[in-house]
């Protein structure tokens, strides 16, 4: 090693200012390759069924906690989570931030099956009362839950009385 008059060394090396602009463009190009490449990007139908069903087993929990039942309904435009009231009427959560009315990418379409059998979905406004029930028990109103993005196959949940959860292509 050679070391200059000052005592510094004056062998060649990177500094850490080099190394870390050398990690952002690396960054950068991750990042751009993530974007643009397909199949690398992870499936929007598959991430936005992964969350209602994360979202259906909180309220699932909640109802099992709290020995209250609670409910999704689900319109064309998005979901919403309910709870039983001590009156018997279906309201809105609003104490849990997760549970928060949720609206379905633009573009795609979704089925609903209950207990194996299409269910009517309303259009743009949220139901009155869930279709879906999370009994206090653990118990739950079987369903499936079709989600396309265009004419291709798409992506369901299906979602057993014990809470039971898969996702798989769609058949249909």
């Amino acid at each position: 090693m050679t070391t200059s008059e000052a005592g510094l060394s004056t062998e060649g090396g990177f500094t850490l200012v080099e190394l870390m602009v050398v990690l952002v463009i690396v960054g950068l190009l991750f990042g751009s390759a993530v974007v643009f490449v397909p199949g690398v990007r992870e499936d929007r139908l598959t991430r936005e069924l992964e969350r209602f069903q994360l979202l259906a087993g909180i309220a699932r929990d909640r109802a099992m906690l709290e020995a209250s039942p609670y409910g999704v309904g689900i319109w064309r435009g998005g979901y919403a989570f309910y709870r039983l009231s001590g009156s018997w009427e279906w309201q809105g959560v609003a104490d849990d931030a997760r549970l928060r009315p949720r609206e379905w990418p633009q573009g795609y379409w979704l089925d609903l099956y209950l207990d194996g059998l299409k269910a009517a979905l309303p259009g743009e406004e949220k139901p009155e009362n869930p279709q879906i029930h999370f009994l206090a028990d653990g118990i739950s109103r079987p369903f499936a839950l079709h989600l396309f993005k265009d004419a291709r196959a798409g992506k369901r949940l299906i979602y057993d009385n014990a809470g039971k959860a898969e996702i798989a292509l769609d058949a249909d």
